[in-house]
Order: structure tokens, then sequence, then C-alpha cells
């Protein structure tokens, strides 16, 4: 008991330590879905449309790199505070949006804000800071500055409406790496069950959070090692028996 006694408070401060350091909550189970990085409509809607920008509804106006966009899912069970998170766009040009500071069009699914994307909620960002390449890597960064996702864009020329979005596969409830060329579907996925929360009879698969896997595979050895140690301090504290 004693030798517990003297470990629990310093254990107790290392997997406390451990815990705010690795835990990723429900930060890391943003994703980037959608993008269009060679826009052949008017999706900013520069003029005419239904007065929606970048939704299925272009406008008649010239098209040029403000039509670009891209598009994110929470697919955690828990809602999501964006600002802070960042979109770095790594091409010949590097340019960077953080929620909350810097200014784009943004649109979320149902229910959904800036301050709380919810759990199968989309947002879309509009016309993003600079004129993206058809070369570009785009990276996603926590608040604290921890990447999460990357969609590497190899070519994203388009040769018409038909193919100028690059979209994540979504299949049988899960979101693939593999990359799909297609029409745009904003705030929404080609076989996703919708907009917010999952349809009925299908659901978003969670992010699964390692954190927690790790904090109890840490707290069964800090136990396995204060009970070594206090083995080791009974045996060195009980009487020899001389011959």
């Amino acid at each position: 008991m004693h030798a517990f006694a003297r470990l629990g408070p310093a254990l107790i401060a290392i997997l406390l330590t451990l815990c705010g350091a690795a835990a990723p909550s429900c930060a890391d189970s943003l994703r980037i879905t959608e993008v269009v990085v060679d826009p052949e409509a008017d999706h900013s809607e520069s003029s005419g449309g239904n007065g929606a920008p970048f939704d299925a509804v272009p406008g008649s106006g010239t098209v040029s790199s403000v039509d670009e966009f891209v598009e994110l899912l929470n697919l955690g069970s828990e809602s999501i505070a964006l600002p802070g998170f960042e979109l770095e766009f790594v091409d010949t040009s590097p340019s960077r949006f953080e929620f909350g500071a810097h200014s784009a069009f943004l649109s979320f699914s149902d229910g959904s804000s800036l301050e709380a994307l919810l759990p199968g909620g989309f947002v879309l960002i509009g016309n993003p800071p600079g004129a993206l390449n058809n070369r570009v890597d785009i990276v996603l960064r926590t608040a604290t500055g921890v990447a999460i996702d990357t969609l590497s864009i190899l070519d994203g020329a388009s040769t018409g409406r038909d193919d100028e979005s690059i979209s994540r596969l979504w299949s049988t409830g899960t979101l693939s790496s593999e990359l799909i060329r297609g029409p745009i579907s904003p705030l929404g996925l080609d076989g996703y069950p919708g907009t917010g929360q999952p349809g009925e009879g299908e659901s978003v698969q969670p992010v699964p959070e390692p954190s927690s896997h790790l904090l109890l595979m840490l707290g069964g050895i800090s136990l396995f090692a204060m009970y070594r140690a206090s083995a080791r301090r009974a045996r060195r504290a009980r009487p020899r028996i001389e011959p």
C-alpha cells in the first residue's frame, strides 16, 4: 500500500499529461471530401444563378479561379468547432485558409455552423485564397497545427462539367481513400445518404480515436509497474530467516 501511495500521484500526473498531449477528441475526424481546382461553371454566381452560390445550379458569368472550392466532412460522433482549423494549399503559389481568420464563402449542411459542424455534416469553402494549380497538395490541420488529412491532386484539369469535381468515394458507409472524377455534388458525396445526419439504414463510420486505446494500454502498463515495484519492496522488507 505504501508503494502504491508513493507511486500513484506521479503516475497519475504522467497519464494526465499524456492524455492532454495525445487525445485527438473529435478533431481528427474532419476529412477533405471534394475539390474543384479547374472549374467549368460559374459556381460563385458572379452573374445569374439562383442566389445560392456553390450549389448544383451555377450562374451564367465568367468562369475563373473564384469558382474553385473545397469541401470537408465530419466523420466523427461529436460536433467540431472549426475556428483555428487550417487548409494549406501546396503548389507553385502556396496559400492557406484558416477558419475564423481568413475570408472565403462558407456553406454548411443543415444544422451545422462555423462553431459546430455536426456529425455527418459538410462545410464547403468557396473561393479559397489564391488560385489553385491543377497539381496541388491540400493539407488539413487542426487548430494546434497537427496535419490530420492530405489530398494530393496530380492532375486536376477537367474537360467539362462532367469531370470537374475530384472527390473521395463513399462506399458501404465508409469514406474511401480512392479519388473519383465527376460532376460536383456540393454538401454531399455520390452514394452518401444525404446532408446532415446519416439517412435511415446507413450510418457514418466514426474515425477511430487511437488515444483511447493508448491510454488504456498506458494504464495497464502503469498498474503492472506499480505492482512490480510494490512486490520488490515487499520482498526487501521481509525479515531474513537465519539458518
